[in-house]
């Protein structure tokens, strides 16, 4: 296999708080972030800034990203403690315990943990006064606030602004509206955008380039970002989801093994598009006996063959073939409706590599590259079935 200049290691998938030596597409937040945090340092105030996005999309990695160049650049960030808290599936009380637990890698700061009370109103009491030790030079980067009880973070963001202590807080989900308030509070507020199909792919090669020692299939990460696109949303998160539970399987050089590694992609997804029995089953008792020869072809291609991808061409070949087993005229229209047909029920789902101008036609025969979104097994076994009961 051809080795990877850019390689890392696998901390690149394992790590959480790993950060890229490029975050790519997010320049624009990178930049307004590192801007305003800058001037907060130099000139001693404070700001509360707000990202949301589904998870996976990239909130942390800015946050993470910006912090660490101004780590390397910027002499007035040196002076600051960086305390990052995760407010997922804490209470009040837990939540301020973990916040102490942080603050006491400080070098100023010492804590005594058998003596502290499992007390809110104790445990603010306590982070006010290690606040105070290190003259509120505190940076507080709160992940998943939307687990947060809303009186606390209200707190928090008014304590900051109070004490020039300047928040960062990530949110996945949208807002409740009796949030809406609180909105106020945040000096800058950013709703991240999602990614286009080829900005995801270049995201998720750029990963696969520094996790893996060797050049990763360009075809299977192709695949897996037409699996997100399918079934979950356009965020790199969920790739790199993928990356980790295929990554034991690509290191024992079992990359060649496509159908192995498909099967593996499409586990990661709850509602993968995979049809159900009865309707399948419904749908090809209906069907006539040319399209059911074809399908009977493309399950017998999916199961011998070892690609990510059906092209259109090896479709037409078996349309011509079961047509000419029925001596059936090869027709094109005929081979169009029978392909859409195929695609409205998820066979075939057409792949977002192919020029968006071809997907937004609508006519299959504009389509270069489809996946499946069913077992060959399953679909043979189904097409197997109906011939054996048929009265063709």
């Amino acid at each position: 296999m051809k080795k990877n200049s850019s390689f890392i290691g696998p901390k690149a998938i394992f790590d959480p708080n790993f950060v890229p030596p490029k975050v790519l597409y997010r320049e624009k937040e990178e930049i307004s972030l590192a801007g305003i945090l800058n001037d907060s340092f130099l000139d001693k105030f404070s700001i509360n800034v707000l990202y949301q996005g589904i998870k996976g999309i990239g909130k942390k990695v800015i946050i993470n990203k910006v912090l660490s160049n101004l780590q390397k650049k910027e002499d007035s960030y040196t002076n600051y403690f960086t305390v990052y808290l995760d407010c997922m599936n804490k209470d009040a009380d837990e939540l301020m315990y973990s916040l102490l637990g942080e603050i006491n890698t400080h070098p100023k700061i010492n804590i005594e943990f058998n003596s502290l009370k499992f007390q809110f109103s104790h445990l603010w009491s306590r982070f006010k006064i290690a606040c105070k030790k290190v003259n509120n030079n505190i940076l507080l980067v709160l992940n998943n606030v939307e687990d947060l009880n809303m009186d606390l973070f209200k707190k928090f963001l008014l304590f900051g602004k109070k004490n020039k202590i300047s928040i960062l807080s990530t949110v996945n989900k949208v807002f409740r509206s009796n949030i809406i308030d609180l909105l106020n509070d945040f000096d800058i507020k950013e709703k991240l955008s999602y990614f286009s199909y080829k900005q995801l792919y270049l995201i998720l090669k750029q990963r696969a380039e520094i996790t893996f020692p060797f050049v990763l299939d360009k075809e299977l990460i192709e695949y897996v970002t037409d699996l997100i696109y399918e079934n979950y949303v356009p965020v790199p998160g969920k790739g790199i989801d993928i990356y980790r539970e295929i990554y034991p399987q690509i290191q024992k050089k079992e990359s060649n093994n496509k159908k192995f590694l498909s099967e593996l992609c499409q586990n990661q997804f709850d509602q993968i598009a995979n049809i159900d029995d009865f309707y399948l089953l419904n749908y090809l008792s209906e069907s006539n006996l040319l399209s059911l020869i074809f399908i009977d072809n493309l399950a017998n291609h999916l199961r011998d063959h070892t690609n990510y991808y059906v092209n259109l061409d090896h479709l037409k070949e078996m349309f011509e073939l079961a047509c000419e087993s029925l001596d059936y005229e090869k027709n094109q229209e005929e081979f169009s409706s029978i392909l859409q047909n195929i695609v409205n029920i998820g066979l075939l789902t057409p792949s977002r590599k192919s020029p968006l101008k071809s997907l937004k036609t609508g006519d299959p025969l504009q389509n270069r590259f489809y996946f499946s979104n069913i077992s060959p097994e399953k679909l043979q076994m189904i097409i197997d079935t109906l011939f054996n009961q048929s009265q063709f």
